[in-house]
């Protein structure tokens, strides 16, 4: 009996394993189905996720034929997902009304329905990118002095920034959402714009440091205007026909301001002469001795000692031109307005006017480079308030500002060896210590924190920076630009004259507002 009961139970035991082995391997199979499918999903969610990524970057770059597009997509896309995510390609691709779309067609190799003879799972996903211009106030700060007729940088300035001017400028609705500014600058920048008002200047020469070149006491200061209608009536024949009065004998050029408002955007303010600006004017220097560089008047007789026929204002009206030495045309310019480049054109979206001034653009020597002094007036044409009031208020959330600086040298003054001590530049002669030293080395580094602070005044205000060192070997001023950009990628370094253009494009395709769509 005993051994009949063990045969039993042992034969019982063995049907509740057959019973539980067919009865599991469904279950094996939903659950191996599951698995399979759930790396489906993953695999076409990380796919959908690198193609709007794929697309958003193709969208920043310069156009591309619909093959290039697909190569670059499948790229992007690889790189973006990594091995283990099945097998996929890019289809489809549509290009055209500021829109690029593309289909992925893909599968997963199957683990487990193999079993049921399916060996791979087919996904698809589709995505749609829309180039958007959003509103946008750009200034472009682009440096015109005397280097840039060197290798041809002149002409790829021109060229890339009229290529950027086509890019932010094309697509419907473009010309209401975007303004452009045009900031030309040597050291001095010419603000005569087509908004320009004579409320901005100190026009009664009451200023700090109006007229500190010339002979002057506090009853009987020097006024820049008088030194220019002194000129304009000069019964001198050669002086040149066009001058008529101060308003068309000041080319447009002015000083600095007296500290804190020479790197500020405070507002001119007619009850503080100090807020507002001096115009432009190089003093004609003596004729005798040969470290001047504007020499354009015969100097006045009894005068003696070479600072005081610098300091002599009788000339200007009296004295006949030194060989019709006057001349406004770049690059070696010479009179009052010697190194004052073309003036700032206020935000605008009259493209012919952009592409005009910026074919007009010319480089001049003399007087050195001041970037600082061109990007305060590149914040200015941006501010919402005067001196320029074109600019939206700076919280106005659907319009971005932005700032293109460009320059190829180093922020230096010209120089003088004599008791000058440098070229006239916006902070006067540096015998004056305005920057406060007469070495043009240490001028130099003082200059270098004026643009580090305007930096960042600039990004405080949610402006956004890009920088471009222009075939510039310094280091340390790469260092500088570097860190003025907003990102380290809003700072192109040292392009080729080909590659500058890129980067103009490249910062025009950045500065749309980009949206995947519903």
């Amino acid at each position: 009996m005993n051994g009949l009961v063990r045969h039993f139970l042992k034969t019982s035991s063995g049907n509740v394993a057959m019973m539980f082995a067919l009865a599991a391997l469904p279950l094996l199979m939903a659950v191996g189905s599951a698995i399979d499918y759930s790396r489906t999903i993953n695999a076409r969610s990380k796919v959908g996720e690198a193609l709007d990524s794929a697309l958003l970057m193709a969208a920043k770059l310069p156009p591309m034929s619909d093959s290039e597009l697909t190569n670059f997509l499948n790229v992007q896309i690889a790189a973006l997902v990594g091995p283990g995510n099945g097998t996929w390609t890019v289809k489809n691709v549509s290009q055209g009304n500021n829109k690029l779309s593309a289909d992925v067609s893909g599968h997963v190799d199957t683990t487990f329905l193999k079993a049921a003879k399916m060996s791979k799972i087919d996904y698809g996903t589709h995505a749609q990118v829309i180039r958007e211009q959003k509103k946008v106030e750009l200034a472009l700060v682009l440096d015109n002095t005397g280097s840039m007729n060197s290798n041809g940088k002149i002409g790829a300035l021109r060229d890339a920034a009229n290529a950027l001017v086509d890019i932010m400028y094309a697509g419907q609705g473009a010309a209401e959402n975007v303004r452009t500014a045009l900031v030309p600058f040597v050291t001095g920048v010419n603000i005569r714009a087509s908004s320009f008002s004579q409320d901005w200047m100190d026009l009664n020469g009451d200023a700090e440091f109006h007229g500190i070149n010339f002979e002057r006491d506090e009853d009987d200061k020097v006024n820049h205007f008088d030194l220019f209608d002194a000129l304009a009536s000069n019964p001198d024949n050669s002086i040149p026909s066009h001058w008529n009065g101060w308003e068309q004998a000041w080319k447009g050029c002015v000083e600095a301001r007296p500290e804190p408002y020479d790197t500020d955007d405070t507002a001119p303010d007619l009850n503080n002469p100090d807020t507002l600006w001096v115009p432009w004017f190089w003093p004609d220097e003596p004729d005798i001795g040969s470290d001047f560089s504007n020499n354009y008047l015969n100097d006045a007789p009894g005068t003696n000692s070479r600072r005081a026929r610098q300091r002599n204002t009788t000339k200007y009206g009296t004295r006949s031109l030194r060989g019709n030495r006057i001349d406004e045309t770049p690059r070696n310019t010479s009179g009052p307005n010697k190194s004052c480049a073309r003036p700032i054109v206020d935000l605008t979206n009259d493209t012919e006017l952009l592409k005009g001034e910026i074919d007009a653009m010319r480089p001049h020597n003399g007087s050195g480079t001041n970037v600082a002094q061109g990007m305060a007036w590149g914040w200015r044409v941006l501010s919402p308030g005067e001196p320029f009031t074109e600019g939206v208020p700076y919280e106005q959330e659907d319009t971005l500002k932005a700032m293109v600086v460009l320059t190829d040298g180093e922020n230096w003054i010209g120089n003088q060896d004599n008791f000058n001590d440098s070229d006239y530049n916006p902070y006067n002669y540096l015998d004056h210590r305005r920057l406060g030293t007469t070495s043009t080395n240490s001028a130099r580094g003082v200059v270098n924190d004026k643009v580090e602070e305007l930096c960042s005044s600039i990004k405080a205000n949610g402006i956004r920076v890009y920088t471009i060192v222009f075939k510039l070997d310094s280091e340390s001023l790469q260092d500088l630009f570097r860190d003025c950009a907003t990102t380290p990628a809003m700072y192109f370094n040292s392009p080729s004259n080909a590659a500058l253009e890129i980067a103009f494009q490249q910062i025009a395709y950045d500065l749309s507002n980009l949206r995947l769509s519903e």
